[in-house]
């Protein structure tokens, strides 16, 4: 997630962290690469996560099960706040066994 002050760089960095993390100890990540509809340069989340602005959103899961859990609570949150994850834009995956 991309908050105030961190560019894109740190959050490849972090998220490349996160991957050899899981590679090293064999742990599966589930991700899912979200777009927002309509979603301009910069959409307030405070309702998320607190302050921070982002239009490109990364939610990670150690499981399918809790990759379904956040994914339906990070929707319900949007619908709340008026927005709307776009599904023909967003992308899931999943590294199981530390290979793509």
């Amino acid at each position: 997630m991309r908050f105030h002050g961190h560019g894109t760089l740190d959050q490849l960095y972090t998220l490349r962290r996160v991957l050899e993390g899981s590679w090293e100890f064999a742990q599966p990540v589930h991700m899912c690469f979200v777009d927002l509809e309509k979603a301009f340069d910069r959409v307030s989340l405070v309702v998320f996560c607190g302050e921070c602005s982002t239009n490109d959103i990364v939610l990670l899961a150690s499981s399918n099960q809790d990759f379904q859990h956040v994914l339906g609570q990070f929707a319900a949150k949007c619908e709340a706040a008026g927005m709307r994850i776009s599904t023909s834009k967003s992308e899931a995956m999943a590294s199981l066994t530390g290979k793509w």
